[in-house]
Protein backbone atom coordinates (compact mmCIF):
# COMPACT_ATOMS: atom_id res chain seq x y z
CA UNK A 1 0.00 0.00 0.00
CA UNK A 2 1.31 3.70 -0.91
CA UNK A 3 1.24 6.33 1.89
CA UNK A 4 -2.06 7.36 0.66
CA UNK A 5 -3.63 3.99 0.97
CA UNK A 6 -3.75 3.13 -2.75
CA UNK A 7 -2.48 0.10 -3.87
CA UNK A 8 1.32 -0.02 -6.21
CA UNK A 9 1.05 -1.65 -9.49
CA UNK A 10 4.31 -2.86 -8.86
CA UNK A 11 6.52 -4.39 -5.97
CA UNK A 12 7.75 -0.83 -4.32
CA UNK A 13 10.35 -2.66 -2.01
CA UNK A 14 11.68 -4.83 -4.30
CA UNK A 15 12.38 -1.67 -7.19
CA UNK A 16 13.92 0.13 -3.74
CA UNK A 17 16.20 -2.03 -3.36
CA UNK A 18 16.82 -2.50 -6.78
CA UNK A 19 17.58 1.11 -6.46
CA UNK A 20 19.89 1.35 -3.73
CA UNK A 21 21.95 -2.01 -5.49
CA UNK A 22 23.08 -0.15 -8.41
CA UNK A 23 19.91 -0.25 -10.85
CA UNK A 24 19.37 3.43 -12.39
CA UNK A 25 15.87 4.56 -13.15
CA UNK A 26 15.60 4.06 -16.82
CA UNK A 27 16.47 0.53 -16.25
CA UNK A 28 14.02 0.37 -13.35
CA UNK A 29 11.04 1.62 -15.60
CA UNK A 30 11.90 -0.23 -17.92
CA UNK A 31 11.75 -3.49 -16.00
CA UNK A 32 8.23 -2.28 -14.27
CA UNK A 33 6.93 -0.96 -17.37
CA UNK A 34 6.90 2.44 -15.88
CA UNK A 35 7.89 6.13 -16.85
CA UNK A 36 11.46 6.84 -15.27
CA UNK A 37 9.98 9.95 -14.04
CA UNK A 38 7.60 7.83 -11.94
CA UNK A 39 10.36 5.98 -10.84
CA UNK A 40 12.03 9.28 -9.64
CA UNK A 41 9.56 10.26 -7.55
CA UNK A 42 8.84 6.95 -5.75
CA UNK A 43 12.70 6.89 -4.77
CA UNK A 44 12.40 10.33 -3.30
CA UNK A 45 8.92 9.83 -1.48
CA UNK A 46 11.20 6.76 -0.11
CA UNK A 47 14.58 8.78 0.73
CA UNK A 48 15.74 6.79 -1.48
CA UNK A 49 18.42 9.38 -3.39
CA UNK A 50 21.77 8.37 -4.56
CA UNK A 51 23.28 4.89 -5.38
CA UNK A 52 26.24 3.54 -3.64
CA UNK A 53 29.59 5.18 -3.96
CA UNK A 54 31.13 3.36 -6.57
CA UNK A 55 34.59 2.06 -5.52
CA UNK A 56 37.71 3.90 -8.03
CA UNK A 57 38.78 1.01 -10.37
CA UNK A 58 41.94 -0.94 -9.80
CA UNK A 59 44.67 -0.96 -12.66
CA UNK A 60 47.71 -2.61 -12.89
CA UNK A 61 51.16 -1.35 -14.35
CA UNK A 62 49.64 -3.47 -18.05
CA UNK A 63 46.28 -1.41 -17.97
CA UNK A 64 48.04 1.99 -17.80
CA UNK A 65 49.13 2.89 -21.41
CA UNK A 66 52.54 4.80 -21.59
CA UNK A 67 52.29 8.60 -23.05
CA UNK A 68 52.29 8.93 -26.58
CA UNK A 69 55.02 10.80 -27.89
CA UNK A 70 53.91 13.95 -29.54
CA UNK A 71 53.33 14.33 -33.33
CA UNK A 72 55.01 16.42 -35.95
CA UNK A 73 53.22 17.21 -38.61
CA UNK A 74 54.90 18.56 -41.86
CA UNK A 75 53.33 19.89 -45.11
CA UNK A 76 55.24 19.06 -47.86
CA UNK A 77 55.36 21.30 -51.11
CA UNK A 78 55.22 18.83 -54.64
CA UNK A 79 56.41 22.07 -56.46
CA UNK A 80 59.50 22.27 -55.24
CA UNK A 81 60.03 18.41 -53.70
CA UNK A 82 60.63 19.79 -50.11
CA UNK A 83 59.23 20.08 -47.05
CA UNK A 84 57.14 23.30 -46.03
CA UNK A 85 58.05 25.36 -42.45
CA UNK A 86 54.52 25.92 -40.67
CA UNK A 87 56.69 29.18 -39.05
CA UNK A 88 56.94 31.19 -41.84
CA UNK A 89 54.47 33.47 -43.80
CA UNK A 90 53.84 33.74 -47.36
CA UNK A 91 55.77 36.74 -48.19
CA UNK A 92 59.05 35.42 -46.53
CA UNK A 93 58.32 32.13 -48.80
CA UNK A 94 58.14 34.74 -51.80
CA UNK A 95 61.19 36.21 -50.83
CA UNK A 96 63.20 32.54 -50.54
CA UNK A 97 61.88 31.64 -53.68
CA UNK A 98 63.15 34.83 -54.88
CA UNK A 99 66.28 34.60 -53.84
CA UNK A 100 66.72 31.10 -55.25
CA UNK A 101 65.73 32.14 -58.85
CA UNK A 102 67.94 35.24 -58.76
CA UNK A 103 71.17 32.48 -57.93
CA UNK A 104 69.87 30.73 -60.74
CA UNK A 105 68.85 33.72 -62.62
CA UNK A 106 65.52 33.31 -63.37
CA UNK A 107 63.02 35.84 -62.72
CA UNK A 108 60.36 34.84 -60.26
CA UNK A 109 57.76 35.37 -62.88
CA UNK A 110 59.10 33.52 -66.11
CA UNK A 111 56.59 32.57 -68.63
Amino acid sequence: MSKAGRPYTFDILEMLSLRENGWSYSSLGRRYHKDHTTIIYHCQKWNVYKLPPQPPPILDEEDIAPPLPPVRLYKYDYILNEPVCKGKRYHEYLAEMEERRRKVRIPIYAK
